[in-house]
């Protein structure tokens, strides 16, 4: 096969092995910036132009708005209202598709000697860029059109010269999709027209290819003034609020010692780590080419902004590795100036490990696959549907013209934004660029303080309060204006009303009975069966908003098995798993359900499932869990192996009751030395704790022959 189809067929495979990976895999809402530009597009649309001011806002407007990534929005909008969700796995995999085919390609082109070997190269820094391209393509970010921007104005000046009249337009869509990097635009721009200018001063020959370049890189520098936003433009990325790093941990400086902390095992830190070793040989890289005399004036200015840009923010590290593009071109051309040579049969196999351990490398920092195509995460998909539809019964008097406002965790309000807008307002969401650092200060600690939130109320007069189960500290805080009133909670949030304002609504979906903190992990054995059964009802009710969340369902199933009720408790834990499957809670609780009903084995394949998903800090649950189901199958040594691989008994915070389960585990595993002294270690700590708990550990010691207890006494 002839070097040139080999490689031709590398860049086929890279091409389609990224996109194969990217579009397997679910939109997950990590965060809620899909939904603001979504509304974004939406008020466009609506408007035939973009916003000029927080529209959505109940805060005091702080000087003009400036919409720089209204050309994104509208496009993600657009592809939202023709194919749903499912359009945005498709748009992330064609967009990181096509950053393997442009990064292999640039490497190609790099070929001196167009050898098998080059080829190979050629597909390993490609590897090793699509690493590092990797973490940042999963989320509907207007940031992962500039990257491939950069790619093909790069691509454009460095080999493709012939396109040069390209540039302006593609400098044109990047200042309309994410208009604040207009700043790595005019680097571009800058670092090949003042190579140009260089060698004119010089009085030396100006390439032919570098030649074409110079009007249209003209050109394009003014394309940012394109934008709607106009010359106001220009000051927008040097007007970021401050303090937004200490909230945003994107935004936080990277620290040069950071990149140095390699690890591969387990196999989801390899991604991470190659992309780390792939920043530091670029950073070090000049160093080399200025021996070999290779350095061009394009590549300094290139490599110097982009490492300014990397220590600004650990976002930035894309930026750099993709600006210092042509200097790993040079890098590249640097290792494969040699003529050594492959057969083409080695270069196919050994490109074919490559891409292989690629795909493998990239898949296993995934790790566990969520509900396909969309999962819903912890957005606020029931309360929208609540606030939604009992607006629309009329128990919510609310109207574009007289806005109902909300107030909540920032992150989610993004989302209510998209789904209750215009009859609804809430404060800010994360669009931090867009509001004071003040109203970023007091959308982050409102609900968190009861005097900061007392002036809130009395100062906007919020319908509707909405903390996030996560953070219970705001609960009894909320608790402090008992005019709010619990009436709805699903996995991402809880809804207080007012009752002053809407006594109809708290009357009929008051929570008097359900913990409002994740719901599915309350004691229901501690509470009365009225108790239970008014609990049952609130989640039966919420329940018809939300079918598939998972708190509900699962707190639901947990009632039933309080109840001893298995058959339904499994039917409701099937719906947490099957919707939640990358979530360890719905095996326990499923577990639990097929245990109770006398099938161990599927519980402790749910189990084990489970303590998979679980970081061993959490787990000590479930191996107690796991390990009673295989003592139920008569696994014994399996059954302590799990307690002991989890729990440490030599540790301050082991409880007397994990010592107990791990001494008994052990004394049934034949291991009877190792049970005594658990036992005993036990005894000691429940002596004024748990007189029970001592009862069965003095039956459990009886058991032991007192001839063992002499042989284990020897060995002490």
């Amino acid at each position: 096969m002839s070097t040139q189809r080999l490689r031709l067929l590398a860049l086929l495979v890279v091409t389609a092995v990224a996109f194969a990976i990217v579009v397997s895999w679910p939109l997950q809402f990590l965060d809620y910036d899909v939904f603001y530009h979504l509304a974004g597009g939406r008020y466009f649309f609506e408007h035939l132009r973009p916003p000029g001011d927080p529209y959505f806002s109940y805060l005091p407007v702080h000087g003009k708005w400036i919409d720089y990534y209204w050309g994104f929005q509208a496009l993600v909008y657009s592809l939202y209202k023709s194919f749903g969700f499912s359009a945005f796995v498709v748009m992330r995999a064609v967009l990181f598709a096509g950053q393997a085919f442009l990064i292999f390609s640039f490497f190609s082109h790099k070929e001196q000697n167009q050898t098998n070997y080059a080829t190979l190269i050629a597909l390993l820094f490609t590897v090793f860029y699509l690493s590092g391209l990797f973490n940042r393509v999963f989320v509907v970010r207007p940031h992962t059109f500039s990257y491939i921007f950069m790619i093909l104005f790069i691509s454009i000046c460095e080999y493709k010269e012939r396109l040069a009249w390209f540039l302006p337009l593609i400098a044109l869509l990047w200042s309309n999709m994410h208009g604040v990097e207009y700043p790595v635009l005019w680097l571009i721009c800058g670092a090949y027209a003042a190579e140009a200018c260089l060698l004119t001063a010089r009085r030396r020959p100006v390439p032919a290819g570098l030649k074409r370049l110079v009007l249209p890189l003209a050109v394009s520098l003014f394309m940012p003034l394109a934008n709607p936003g106009g010359i106001r433009l220009l000051l927008k990325p040097f007007q970021a609020p401050v303090l937004q790093d200490m909230i945003i941990r994107e935004l936080k400086p990277l620290s040069f010692s950071s990149l140095w902390d390699w690890g591969f095992a387990p196999p989801a830190r390899i991604s991470l780590t190659l992309s780390q070793m792939l920043v530091l040989f670029l950073l070090f890289s000049p160093l080399f080419l200025f021996r070999k005399k290779t350095f061009r004036l394009s590549r300094l200015v290139l490599y110097l902004g982009g490492a300014y840009l990397l220590f600004q923010a650990q976002r930035f590290s894309v930026e750099f590795v993709i600006l210092a593009l042509p200097l790993a071109g040079d890098a590249f051309c640097a290792m494969t100036r040699s003529p050594r040579e492959l057969s083409w049969k080695k270069t196919a196999a050994a490109s074919a490990i490559l891409v292989a351990a690629c795909a493998y490398i990239l898949v296993a920092h995934l790790g566990d696959r969520p509900h396909y195509p969309v999962s819903d995460g912890v957005v606020p998909v029931g309360a929208a549907n609540f606030l939604e539809q009992k607006t629309a019964q009329g128990l919510i008097p609310a109207t574009a013209q007289a806005p109902v406002r909300i107030a909540g965790d920032i992150e989610s309000q993004g989302y209510l934004l998209w789904r209750l807008y215009p009859r609804f307002r809430v404060s800010m969401d994360l669009e931090t660029m867009l509001f004071t650092p003040f109203d970023l200060w007091l959308s982050y600690n409102a609900l968190y303080s009861k005097d900061l939130l007392g002036k809130f109320i009395s100062r906007f007069s919020p319908g509707f309060l909405i903390a996030v189960p996560g953070r219970p500290e705001a609960l009894p805080v909320i608790a402090a204006f008992p005019q709010y009133a619990p009436v709805f909670v699903d996995t991402g949030s809880v809804v207080f009303a007012d009752s002053a304002r809407y006594p109809e609504l708290v009357r009929l979906y008051g929570i008097k009975y359900l913990p409002l903190d994740h719901p599915e992990g309350a004691d229901f054995n501690a509470m009365s069966p009225d108790a239970r059964a008014g609990a049952a009802q609130e989640i039966s009710r919420m329940l018809a908003f939300t079918p598939d969340d998972l708190s509900l369902n699962l707190a639901l199933a947990r009632i039933y098995l309080t109840e001893q009720n298995a058959w339904t408790a499994d039917y409701y834990a099937s719906v947490g798993v099957r919707n939640f499957p990358e979530n360890p809670k719905g095996y326990i609780v499923k577990g639990m359900a097929d245990a109770m009903l006398g099938d161990f084995e599927q519980a402790a394949a749910l189990y084990e499932k489970a303590l998979q998903l679980t970081p061993p800090q959490k787990s000590k649950g479930i191996a107690l869990l796991l390990s009673s189901v295989y003592t139920q199958l008569k696994q014994y040594k399996k059954a302590y192996a799990v307690l002991r691989d989890i729990i440490n008994p030599m540790y301050w915070d082991t409880t007397p009751a994990e010592l107990y389960e791990m001494g008994a585990a052990a004394q049934a595993a034949d291991k009877p030395c190792e049970a005594l002294v658990l036992l005993d270690a036990a005894a000691v700590k429940a002596l004024l704790s748990d007189t029970a708990l001592r009862d069965q550990i003095r039956a459990a010691r009886a058991n032991i022959s007192q001839a063992t207890h002499d042989s284990c006494k020897s060995t002490w």
